[in-house]
């Protein structure tokens, strides 16, 4: 996969976390340094599976590849990705450009590859 898709994948899963973040917690006091309560992680992980396998099923050197493998890798992603995010840094992001520190992109990376390896090689 090229270096630009995987910085759309990570963009597009970041704007559906704030997203997600925002349409459940919005006005919640409780979001403070809190870890993703299970509806807030399925909806996100739900979201990114989704936005991953638009992504993925449009790159050229994935459309020989069966949907249920991408589906799988995308879903294994996004709910690698889940594990890493706070309500208190999806709100603080709500509204803003989505951008990350480099151990944020090693991080992805890392997720990235694992479920690669996995589900698609």
């Amino acid at each position: 996969m090229q270096k630009s898709a995987f910085g759309r994948l990570g963009l597009t899963i970041g704007v559906m976390s704030v997203q997600v973040a925002a349409l459940t917690f919005a006005g919640s006091d409780t979001a403070r340094a809190s870890a993703l309560t299970d509806e807030a992680r399925a909806g996100l992980v739900k979201s990114a599976e989704e936005a991953c396998f638009d992504g993925q099923s449009k790159q050229e050197a994935n459309k020989s590849r069966k949907p249920e493998v991408l589906h799988a890798f995308c879903y294994c992603f996004g709910e690698k990705m889940s594990y890493t995010m706070t309500m208190e840094k999806l709100i603080a992001a709500f509204g803003k450009p989505v951008t990350s520190t480099e151990e944020e992109d090693r991080l992805m990376r890392t997720v990235f590859d694992n479920c690669w390896q996995v589900h698609v090689k």
